[in-house]
Parts: C-alpha cells; structure tokens; sequence
C-alpha cells in the first residue's frame, strides 16, 4: 500500500510515471500519474514530509498508509477515538475518528510557505 493524494498542487516534488495502477478494497483500479512528496503542518506545529506519495487524480480523499509507516519502523495505537503514529517516544501524527469510521489527519498541507487546510 502507499500514501496518495489527488491534488497535484499539494506536490513539493513530483515525478511523472508513465505506467501504474493502484487497486482500491473494491478492486477498482486508479491510474497513478507521479510519485512524490507532500508536505504537511502536524497537530503540533511541525512540518513534516511523506515521501513516496502517489499523485492518484480520480481519489476523492487523500489516504496515508498505516502498513508503510509500520514498515519504517513507525508504531500507532488507536484509543478513544483517536490514533497516534508513533517513532519512539515522539508522537509524529495524529487521527481523530470521524467520517464513516475512518481517521482524519490533525494537520494541514504546506503549498510553498502557506499552509493549506486539507477537507474534511
């Protein structure tokens, strides 16, 4: 699984491929455009960076992918309602539990100097 975004302008790098699908839970296939980077302002002030993020144009929502950060060595834990991505004792990201029981980023994409405020 990877991270994806469907808006190009939130792109910090961005590599076009010229083959690529995703499959979605309903076996639907998206066509990947690019690979890249997109920065995000965190619940707690701190820009950070996903690599690896896959420019997928026909998603409606932007999805980060629990199973990548595991295989970086990133924990999370989910309790209340809320989940924390972990690196050690630092909590690097949190969700809270809101549209069709699915977790939304406390955070906004950075665009240049601005940040933006990703929907909901």
């Amino acid at each position: 699984m990877f991270h994806m975004c469907p808006n190009k302008d939130w792109f910090s790098t961005y590599e076009t491929v010229s083959k690529g699908i995703v499959l979605m839970g309903n076996n639907a296939p998206y066509k990947v455009a690019s690979i890249g980077t997109v920065k995000i302002k965190m619940f707690d002030g701190v820009i950070r960076t996903l690599g690896g993020v896959r420019h997928v144009p026909d998603l409606k929502r932007n999805l980060i992918s629990l199973s990548t950060l595991d295989s970086k060595g990133y924990k999370y834990t989910s309790e209340g309602g809320v989940l924390k991505v972990s690196k050690g004792a630092l909590v690097v990201m949190k969700g809270q539990k809101r549209l069709a029981e699915l977790y939304v980023l406390l955070g906004s994409t950075v665009i240049g100097e601005a940040a933006v405020s990703t929907p909901s």
